[in-house]
């Protein structure tokens, strides 16, 4: 990932644009994802486009199974780039790398809280590495 000048100070911790991102590959086409750790605005985008699907109805209007699928492509769609193929979440026919994707995300999500538990990013500079 190229490198970012912009950093969040928060604490003690600098943490870099880049700390936000990972790369995850696809197995069975190969393809690589960035997936982003929600600030939040985009949890406000997220939170903005479940209500746009819902469309002012109460969550019991739909189905649970309706409403999860709401839910992930709206999280997808927030924080996953993929390749110039990648259209979006409501464009892609394949359940499986939904659901992949939207579990990466959750992943990925516990993984940078560990970090910041761990306090990995504490007292370093740009050009420091994130000790693992």
């Amino acid at each position: 990932m190229a490198v970012n000048d912009k950093e969040y100070q928060v604490k003690d911790m600098t943490i870099l644009e880049d700390d936000l991102k990972t790369q995850k590959k696809y197995k069975s086409t190969g393809e690589a994802f960035v997936i982003k750790y929600p600030f939040p605005q985009d949890r406000k985008t997220i939170a903005r486009r479940i209500a746009a699907e819902f469309n002012g109805l109460p969550m019991d209007s739909f189905s649970y199974a309706d409403r999860t699928v709401i839910m992930r492509d709206a999280e997808i769609d927030a924080l996953v780039e993929g390749p110039e193929s990648w259209k979006g979440a409501d464009n892609c026919l394949d359940e499986d790398l939904k659901n992949w994707l939207y579990e990466e995300c959750k992943n990925w999500q516990t993984e940078f809280q560990e970090k910041l538990k761990k306090n990995k990013f504490a007292k370093r500079s740009k050009k420091t590495e994130v000790p693992d």
